[in-house]
Formats: structure tokens, C-alpha cells, sequence
């Protein structure tokens, strides 16, 4: 943290226009997880609080994206052969090669929805009510390293941080986000620290030409790779 600090020190207003984005461990994992992963959990599918709704088994996102569900990872940090409420956790693809496969369902969501139990039933804690969670989380990584991804790119921005995640609509997919601080590569070489450039859109279209890195992290239960999309107009 202290070392990325460094490196944005002093940003400038980014100039508008047409940029490759590549995100950081950190920014990857927020944006995977708001705008994808937390959207295909059973309770807001039958409530149609996602824009997934009407979405499984088609093909949602780009083919580069491949991301499963393993509770049988001896050194993840949540691991486990039966839910909180006794039904039998299993391996999963959530997304496979871009095709939304599985919404994952507690027991009650499961009787509403007409669904069997996916075995995704957790407490927080002794007292805490049954929700719909995840287990362990591992997203496929690309075949480009991320030092060659920056060096190709000509005209892009590495983004460290974004703002306005909690603010966008997952119901119908409409976003509106700040990079908050990134640095602008030139020729592949990182140039100014900027900020306060933001994009718009709807997740049902921009993760349609994602790149993962081929490099990965664990955050928590889950192991992410770095994220880029290419072509988008920045305001």
C-alpha cells in the first residue's frame, strides 16, 4: 500500500477520450464481485434484482472469463463439505468461458424459486440468520503477463482504485464510476498519475471483450487474476 501510494502522488485531471483499462488486484476484485459474482446469487434472481435474471445459460460475458466455485480447496480459507443447513456443497461453474451456468441457492430461496439447494446456505455466526454466500472463489487467469499487457498497450490508463460501485443499479445493470487514481500509460510505459475520469455504461455489454492476467492473488476465499478492457470512452 505504502509503495502504490508513492507512485500516485500528485495526480492530474485525466483528459477525456478512448483508453485500455487495466485494473489492479484490488480494483478487479470490487468490480468482479459487485458487478458479476454477487449478481448471480438466487435470492435476487427470484426477486429480479439482477440484471442476470433472464440470463442463464446464455453468454454473457466475454469467453476469457471462466470463474468457479471449489469448497474443496484444502488451502482456501472457506472450505466446506456441507452447508449451514445440512445440504452437500458442490464444485461449479458459476461462469464458464463467458455463459452464466449456475445461480447458487440457500434452502428457502431454493423452495421459492423452485430450485434444488446449491449448498451455499452460511451463518455469519451462532446467532446470525441462513444467507446465500459463496465458498471458495477461483477465477481463471489469461495467457499475458501483466508487465506485457501494460507494454502493449498504447494508449490506456492502470487504474488502482475506482469510486461509485455502491451506486450503481445491478437490477438493470447501469453503472456510473470515477477512477479515482490510476496511472496513464503511453507506449506502454506509465506516464501521470490521473483522477477523477469516469465511464459509463451497462455490465450486460462492458465485460463482453475482458483480458484476464496471468498473474493471480488471493483476496479472502477467492483467488483473482487482474482485469483489462480495452476501448473504453472516458469522460
Amino acid at each position: 500500500a505504502k509503495k502504490e501510494a508513492k507512485t500516485t502522488l500528485n495526480p492530474k485531471q485525466g483528459e477525456k477520450g478512448e483508453y485500455d483499462l487495466i485494473f489492479s488486484f484490488d480494483a478487479t476484485t470490487s468490480i468482479l464481485s459487485s458487478f458479476i459474482i454477487h449478481p448471480t446469487i438466487g435470492e435476487l434472481m427470484f426477486k429480479k434484482q439482477s440484471y442476470l435474471s433472464s440470463s442463464l445459460g446464455k453468454t454473457v460475458f466475454s469467453k476469457n472469463l471462466t470463474i468457479t466455485e471449489d469448497p474443496f480447496l484444502d488451502y482456501f480459507s472457506h472450505s466446506e463439505s456441507i452447508d449451514d443447513e445440512g445440504f452437500k456443497t458442490s464444485k461449479k461453474d458459476i461462469i464458464k468461458n463467458g455463459v452464466f451456468k449456475t445461480s447458487i441457492y440457500d434452502q428457502e430461496y431454493s423452495i421459492l424459486a423452485g430450485k434444488k439447494p446449491t449448498g451455499n446456505g452460511f451463518r455469519d455466526g451462532i446467532y446470525s440468520p441462513v444467507t446465500c454466500s459463496f465458498t471458495n472463489l477461483v477465477v481463471s487467469p489469461g495467457k499475458t503477463k501483466k508487465q506485457e499487457l501494460i507494454s502493449k498497450t498504447r494508449k490506456g490508463i492502470y487504474i488502482y482504485d475506482v469510486m461509485g460501485i455502491h451506486t450503481s443499479n445491478m437490477t438493470s445493470g447501469e453503472f456510473s464510476l470515477t477512477i479515482n487514481s490510476g496511472k496513464e500509460i503511453e507506449d506502454g510505459k506509465f506516464k501521470d498519475t490521473i483522477t477523477n475520469l469516469n465511464f459509463t455504461g451497462n455490465a450486460k455489454n462492458i465485460f463482453r471483450n475482458l483480458e484476464m492476467s496471468k498473474e493471480r492473488k488471493f483476496f479472502g476465499s477467492a483467488l483473482i487474476p487482474e482485469m483489462v478492457i480495452p476501448k473504453v470512452r472516458l469522460i
